[in-house]
């Protein structure tokens, strides 16, 4: 457009203040530029190019966000469903095995096998220590938040102390904590409608989970992908955070993006999610790993020899050292981890084939018929009269004083 020169007739007036500004709103507006009514209100679109002056070139045109997709259906998250399935088993498990353990040694207490009743409750006193130990180390790292200050010797013992009278629930109180706190912080009621959620998941048309609530942006991720992390529990995407902004931002090959992000995605979707359920399950079981450890391998055995020496099997005794054994094998999940069902599957069964095993052989040479020469005798107190209790077929037992004061020898 043409500009009226200094040396024009309104030369003197494009030199007044303002001039040049009233000139430059009276000059028509330039080709193919938008337009609009005099006081109107400018209607901003995000997918329109965007004109920042007359003659400069419009930014490329991005994508706009697709909706986030809606619920279609439900499925059942058989993981999920296997793993609180197995969670309850453990605690049913751990309280009947306890209660079988406590039956027993009532049980060679009326029989008069006081060698073996002490037994009993060596093991499980010694189980109780190891529980208030761990117990202990968990309150005083604030693991439970009960107290919110450091913690000497002074609340240690005490906690030791509260702690050894029910210290065969520790497996049970550290489930229940560890419950709590991830998934009942907001009262039963909705801790269970979470719960459920984790088992009945929402899906969309492609069966993808919905249980990620998601924002614009990251809506057009997922698009540009194609593909959530649904078997992630509304885990982070695929794709690197910085292809996936760049992506984002230049509108990048969605047929592309796709083919490279597809490869191993299944893979790489399974490994965080076992990962992650690995170590949920090994912070709401490490009590039932301690109790496999502390009471049911030395319960187990215990029955074992008791059977052995006296020449008898009650059903009761049967019931707890197979609770025992079965106690042992269940905690096969933590060596049977593999990326492949058939793998875990595979050594699980090798683990349950060596526990039993080994126990028939132990079983075998601890036999009066196969060894019947050999004698197995413990120390025990000599204050905890054992000496005249019935021994094998009924016989008296016949104790030794041992090197160390106050101790005995009691033959099995």
């Amino acid at each position: 457009h043409d500009v009226p020169r200094d040396d024009d007739d309104g030369g003197a007036a494009m030199r007044a203040p303002g001039a040049i500004s009233e000139a430059r709103r009276r000059l028509p507006p330039p080709r193919d530029a938008p337009t609009r009514p005099t006081g109107s209100v400018p209607r901003l679109d995000p997918t329109a190019p965007v004109v920042t002056s007359a003659y400069a070139p419009p930014r490329p045109r991005v994508p706009s966000a697709p909706k986030p997709p809606s619920v279609k259906g439900y499925r059942w998250d058989w993981m999920t469903l296997a793993t609180w399935a197995f969670d309850v088993f453990t605690a049913v498990l751990s309280v009947v095995d306890v209660l079988s353990d406590v039956l027993v040694a009532i049980h060679f207490y009326q029989e008069g096998f006081l060698a073996w009743f002490w037994m009993v409750v060596g093991s499980m006193f010694i189980s109780n220590v190891a529980y208030c130990l761990f117990g202990a180390r968990m309150l005083v790292r604030d693991k439970w938040h009960i107290r919110q200050h450091k913690h000497g010797l002074k609340d240690q013992a005490v906690v030791f102390g509260i702690g050894f009278a029910v210290g065969q629930a520790f497996p049970l109180l550290v489930w229940y904590y560890e419950l709590k706190d991830e998934h009942f912080r907001s009262g039963w009621r909705r801790g269970f409608r979470d719960v459920w959620a984790t088992i009945r998941v929402p899906v969309d048309e492609k069966g993808r989970d919905l249980r990620r609530v998601e924002t614009p942006r990251q809506a057009l991720r997922r698009s540009l992908a194609d593909t959530s992390s649904s078997e992630d529990d509304g885990g982070d995407f695929f794709m690197t955070r910085e292809d996936s902004w760049s992506a984002v931002d230049r509108g990048a090959n969605v047929a592309a993006t796709r083919e490279t992000l597809e490869e191993g995605a299944e893979a790489r979707a399974f490994v965080r999610r076992m990962t992650r359920s690995l170590d949920k399950h090994m912070k709401a079981n490490v009590g039932f790993y301690v109790e496999t450890v502390a009471e049911a391998v030395p319960q187990a055995l215990i029955q074992l020899l008791a059977m052995s020496a006296t020449g008898s099997a009650t059903p009761l005794q049967l019931f707890s050292m197979s609770l025992s054994l079965v106690s042992i094998v269940s905690k096969a999940y933590v060596v049977s981890v593999s990326f492949d069902v058939r793998a875990v599957a595979f050594k699980a069964a090798l683990v349950v084939a060596d526990v039993a095993s080994l126990f028939y052989v132990f079983s075998t040479l601890v036999a009066h018929n196969a060894v019947p020469d050999t004698t197995v005798e413990v120390l025990l107190p000599s204050f905890l009269g054992v000496e005249g209790s019935a021994g094998a077929a009924g016989t008296e037992l016949a104790v030794q004083p041992a090197f160390i004061p106050l101790l005995v020898w009691v033959p099995l």
